[in-house]
């Protein structure tokens, strides 16, 4: 990869990563006054052409194989004293090659020196920070909530960024200093409460010295946290996980971001049109190793056994939909649903109300049929195309689902081949008969569902393609809102 900024051009590839007009990783450079010595860091070798990973490299690194670089020139030009002590600029006339280490560090940029985070290149003022090498390990600090009672969307992503070797720093935004019930009430004090949030997280990052910052969500993350990690040249990166609101603040905020990734495409066109050109596409995904096929008890078949099941929160038009399946053996779980007025045809079938991952993929195991419909907004200027992350968490847990006809899950999955479809209510109950009463049918698109969500739509892909995307452009591409991104589409 090959970036500029205001110490220069230069190349980097896996195990590369210069940074304030120096090597981090111990690159052997001639042309400065008493150069900093090679690495010593565990998983380093010092300077030297190296063709092979030495013993100590993480094994994510490592399982690459050789090293695919050569050795690139270093345009930096900065010298230093023994001291630390930055000296009059000097050119660089011999390749600096680098070298693998711990991977504890690994931005491309200068730090402002009014920064405790180190010093910066002569003269330079602070560039737009430089993303890390994906293919090397990383500190990524995840800004997201975390549920007490079960594992949310926030922990999913700590764990396939850990998954793909990279070291995880975890932040709570949810962290509130008084109560919703009186935020609600008086606006200043969720003002006072978001500015502290956003303070524990600079002062989080002061600490931590993350390589790159994951805002999932970004409700509450807010421009006076987002301009000083772009002057310490730290890489911010938002990725949507709700469904657009009027309250959103996110159009004023993601201009600040390094690159914005939605969850749906309705988000992407919403940010486009709020001056955020390059906002892509980013559906949600599954965590293969919770999200997958259980073995019930006769017990748990007993207790839990249904021709049909709905998982989700209530909201009124999902109860129209839902009272014309009632008679076909119907059982709804989720919160919300104690709502229901006395006498209604539904509250015979609530099953349940709060239920984790834990509970979902026995439930969809003793289903025949996973109903999946999604949020509407009340508001017809806030769209939601977005497909929900159950779409991919039941067909990873090998369930059949019929989902309501919603655009993306229609890039992302065919109809009749992944999963089934249906228009409105009518073509709801008719289609639910149908494949009822066709077990082989179930079985045969439930399987090929299961197989194309984990070759294609884990959290790992996610994770991956995010990365990537960072990778060789200041800026990613911005494809069509309604188009799936190449790692996300059917093939």
């Amino acid at each position: 990869m090959t970036w500029s900024s205001s110490c220069g051009s230069f190349s980097t590839g896996p195990g590369c990563a210069t940074s304030r007009g120096r090597c981090r990783s111990g690159f052997a450079t001639s042309g400065i006054s008493r150069a900093r010595p090679p690495s010593t860091r565990p998983g380093g070798t010092g300077c030297g052409v190296s063709r092979s990973w030495p013993p100590g490299t993480p094994a994510c690194a490592a399982s690459a194989g050789p090293l695919p670089f050569t050795p690139a020139s270093c345009g930096a030009s900065t010298a230093w004293s023994s001291a630390g002590r930055k000296r009059r600029p000097a050119s660089f006339s011999t390749p600096c090659v680098p070298v693998p280490c711990d991977g504890r560090a690994i931005t491309c940029c200068s730090r402002p020196s009014s920064s405790r985070l180190g010093p910066r290149v002569v003269g330079a003022k602070p560039p737009r920070p430089c993303p890390p090498c994906p293919e090397r390990p990383v500190r990524i600090l995840i800004s997201g909530h975390h549920n007490p009672h079960f594992l949310t969307v926030t922990e999913y992503i700590e764990r396939a960024v850990r998954a793909l070797g990279h070291r995880v720093i975890v932040f709570e935004d949810r962290r509130h200093l008084f109560p919703g019930r009186l935020r609600r009430r008086w606006p200043l004090l969720q003002s006072l409460s978001v500015a502290a949030i956003n303070r524990r997280l600079l002062r989080l990052v002061e600490r931590s010295r993350p390589d790159l910052v994951l805002v999932t969500g970004g409700q509450r993350i807010t421009r006076r946290a987002l301009a000083p990690l772009s002057r310490r040249g730290i890489a911010a990166v938002l990725w949507t996980t709700d469904a657009p609101k009027a309250s959103d603040i996110l159009p004023r905020t993601a201009r600040e971001y390094r690159a914005v990734f939605c969850q749906g495409t309705e988000a992407v066109e919403i940010l486009r049109a709020a001056g955020v050109p390059d906002a892509r596409w980013l559906p949600m995904a599954c965590d293969p190793e919770i999200h997958r096929p259980v073995a019930l008890s006769a017990e748990e078949r007993r207790r839990l056994a249904s021709p049909v099941v709905f998982v989700g929160s209530y909201y009124p038009d999902r109860a129209e939909l839902l009272r014309r399946v009632v008679p076909l053996g119907l059982s709804v779980w989720g919160p919300g649903w104690g709502a229901l007025p006395a006498g209604d045809p539904l509250r015979a079938c609530i099953r349940g109300a709060g239920i984790g991952p834990g509970s979902w993929v026995r439930i969809y195991a003793a289903a025949h049929v996973v109903l999946s419909i999604h949020y509407r907004s009340d508001d017809e200027r806030l769209p939601c195309y977005q497909a929900s992350p159950r779409d991919f968490e039941a067909l990873a847990c090998g369930a059949f689902v019929l989902t309501d006809r919603q655009r993306d899950v229609l890039a992302l999955f065919r109809d009749g081949e992944h999963l089934a479809v249906f228009s409105d209510g009518g073509d709801l109950e008719r289609r639910l008969r149908e494949f009822l009463d066709d077990a082989a049918a179930r079985r045969r698109i439930a399987a090929a569902g299961r197989r194309e969500v984990l070759r294609r739509h884990t959290y790992v892909h996610r994770i991956a393609e995010l990365l990537k995307s960072l990778e060789g452009a200041r800026r990613p591409p911005a494809p069509a809102a309604a188009a799936a991104s190449p790692a996300s589409a059917p093939a």
